[in-house]
């Protein structure tokens, strides 16, 4: 008579670090701003569109301007894709913008 095969055992610990590095993994990509790029001194003057290339390589979920001179309230984006990023000033005088595209 054979003997009976019985199934594998699961290895707890094995399993449990499987299961926190799929957690991590889900927070990283949940995280907008973790491949977040920095450009920096993107001047606009005023009523002028400027297109600012951008490393990301996809299209981005967002943007923050992180620091300016001038005034800034009537800077918005037109159009962006996976290599760049359109911004136009509507103000008077000129700006200039360091952003965070993310």
């Amino acid at each position: 008579m054979r003997a009976r095969v019985q199934p594998k055992q699961a290895d707890r610990f094995a399993d449990g670090l499987k299961r926190a590095i799929q957690s991590n993994e889900r927070a990283t990509k949940a995280n907008a701003l973790s491949d977040a790029q920095a450009v920096t001194g993107i001047e606009i003057g005023a009523g002028a569109t400027v297109e600012v290339r951008h490393p990301l390589k996809r299209q981005p979920k967002g943007w923050i301007i992180t620091d300016c001179t001038g005034a800034n309230n009537d800077v918005r984006r037109t159009t962006w894709n996976d290599t760049s990023i359109s911004l136009i000033h509507g103000g008077a005088g000129t700006v200039t913008l360091n952003i965070l595209i993310y």
